[in-house]
């Protein structure tokens, strides 16, 4: 398991064998079309393969106390990227 904290002080676990999963890759290219609608689903699709449930929710509620009791999907969107970012640096360091 990949564990972690962002810069904004989120904590995170994930499984590495998602980043492979084909799943997960279909969701970050919903989650980065141009389409708004599909932007949305692919980000919802993004946070819940690649986080689980409980951690979604739980990241949506710190999210939302850090922006005035809303997570917007550009918000959820930012920290997921930059989850994703430490897991590939730290995945990397795992295959060493």
């Amino acid at each position: 398991m990949i564990t972690g904290k962002t810069s904004q002080g989120y904590e995170f676990t994930v499984d590495p064998a998602m980043l492979r999963e084909w799943k997960f890759v279909k969701a970050i290219r919903r989650a980065e079309s141009s389409d708004k609608g599909q932007r949305f689903i692919g980000t919802i699709d993004l946070i819940t393969l690649f986080l689980g449930e409980e951690q979604a929710d739980k990241l949506a509620e710190e999210v939302a106390a850090k922006n005035d009791g809303h997570a917007s999907v550009d918000a959820m969107y930012q920290v997921v990227i930059e989850i994703f970012d430490i897991c590939k640096e730290q995945n990397y360091e795992i295959k060493k």
